[in-house]
Parts: structure tokens; sequence; C-alpha cells
């Protein structure tokens, strides 16, 4: 059997999510019926599917060293993702994600705020991606995103 490696270029989110069985009510408390604590983005998400695949999957995402920093790289272990840290010198918290799913219907509204303007800080090009399969980019960052296409370009082009 082959291993496929895949490479995923995204943002990387601490999402907070709440199953509620009505949508909330301005000015009023709601509470939900269950909560869950997750890491998330399209990019995350993408590369954890393709390692529980059985694919070699590296996540290039900053997460810094905030205090959710470690917690996602644990959850990323946790998954057999490879991670390379875009800026790891980042105190900052990056991007968390609420997220209000009604039990119902489920509906969803998810507030959040974007980071597309962090410094990344890595040298892309040190990395040696010459045996990948699959090249996912959730664009973020247009450098990096460039940088990363050329690589694609050299699968197809093999």
């Amino acid at each position: 059997m082959i291993e496929m490696k895949g490479v995923f270029l995204g943002q990387t989110t601490l999402d907070i999510q709440f199953l509620l069985n009505t949508y909330p009510q301005q000015n009023k408390v709601t509470h939900s019926a269950e909560r869950l604590l997750e890491i998330g983005g399209p990019a995350t998400n993408a590369s954890i599917v393709f390692s529980y695949l059985g694919g070699d999957s590296t996540l290039v995402t900053p997460l810094g060293k905030s205090f959710f920093s470690e917690w996602m790289r644990n959850k990323l272990k946790e998954y057999k993702v490879n991670h390379i840290d875009t800026n790891p010198n980042h105190e900052e918290v990056l991007s968390i994600s609420t997220i209000l799913t009604t039990e119902s219907d489920g509906n969803r509204t998810i507030i959040t705020k974007n980071y597309s303007n962090i410094n990344h800080t890595i040298d892309i090009d040190s990395y040696d991606f010459s045996n990948i399969s699959i090249i996912l980019i959730d664009l973020t960052n247009i450098n990096l995103a460039l940088k990363l296409s050329e690589f694609g370009k050299k699968i197809i082009y093999q």
C-alpha cells in the first residue's frame, strides 16, 4: 500500500460549540444542552480526516505560544497530525470560534475573528515537501500559499 502524504495550509481555531434547544433570545441567558471544546478550521479539519484515513498529514498553521497553544498541539498529536508552526513566537490567542447550533434543525451561527494579518515567520522553503500527494490551501496568507503552490506544481508535472 502506498502511503499518501498531505500538506494542509490554513487557519486553526479553538472551537467552542454549544448545542441549544432553541436559538437564544436577545438579553436572555440561554443554557446549552451540550458543550464541545475542539480544535477546528477548514485546513485543520481536513488534515485530521486525512490522517484518520491513513495518510501522513502535515498542518502548516500558526499556533504560537498563547495559553491555548499547547492544548492545540496536543490535540494535533492525538489526531496524528504533524505540525509546522508558521509563527512559533506569537503570544496572542489566534482564533477562537463560538458556534451556536440548534438541536432541532442543525442550523448554526459562528462568531469568530479572522487573523489574516498575522506575520508568518518561517521559511517554508526549508521544509521537504517533495513526496507529497495532496496540498490543501485555505487561503489565509498569500505568500505562504504561493510558495506551497510551487510544490503543488511539482506534483502535477512530475
